[in-house]
């Protein structure tokens, strides 16, 4: 009976981990193009890894579930990108409704003026993903804000969110360097 007991959580495990094979841990990579030499952060996907060119000074950390995008040219902005625990991506008005409440809440209890500024289905047409995004506006502190949450399915099981957050004047720079990450998103 023991053994079976065991059997039964080793499965667990690897399914667990068969569900989430990508790994946001950013590392790094040397890697030479047409003679130049770059380090390129990447976050490993199996036995695969899926490298990524943030823009010039932006850093980024993280752990496997989450990474952070960031740079001191926007100090009150960020990026994170952070897989999905079930996939959100919306297929019906229902769904729909259910995102944009969720992001809708991101904005926080204390803020006004909550707004939805845009919505767009598969507004990231690479990859062959699937994508939704959402951008909403808001007031806190005397401060106009920004967020964005896009949603890609990058394959049958797993989905990526990626938030851009920050003050209005900031924002456009963050939404900027998301979308330099994901159309250099590439598999090696």
């Amino acid at each position: 009976m023991h053994s079976a007991r065991v059997t039964l959580f080793a499965v667990s495990l690897s399914l667990l981990a068969a569900a989430n094979a990508l790994d946001l841990t950013p590392q790094y990579a040397d890697m030479d193009a047409d003679g130049l030499r770059a380090r390129l952060p990447y976050f490993q996907d199996g036995a695969k890894r899926v490298f990524i060119m943030p823009p010039t000074g932006w850093k980024i950390d993280g752990s496997s579930l989450r990474a952070v995008l960031y740079s001191d040219q926007v100090p009150h902005s960020n990026v994170a990108f952070m897989l999905s625990p079930t996939p959100m991506l919306p297929t019906t008005d229902a769904e729909m409704k259910t995102v944009r409440d969720a992001v809708l809440a991101l904005a926080g209890k204390d803020s006004e003026h909550v707004t939805v500024e845009s919505e767009k289905p598969d507004s990231l047409p690479i990859n062959g993903w699937k994508t939704h995004e959402l951008q909403i506006a808001y007031d806190n502190s005397d401060t106009h804000y920004l967020k964005a949450m896009l949603l890609v399915r990058l394959n049958a099981r797993e989905e990526l969110q990626v938030l851009v957050s920050g003050p209005a004047k900031e924002f456009p720079k963050a939404y900027s360097a998301a979308m330099t990450c994901l159309r250099t998103w590439h598999k090696k």
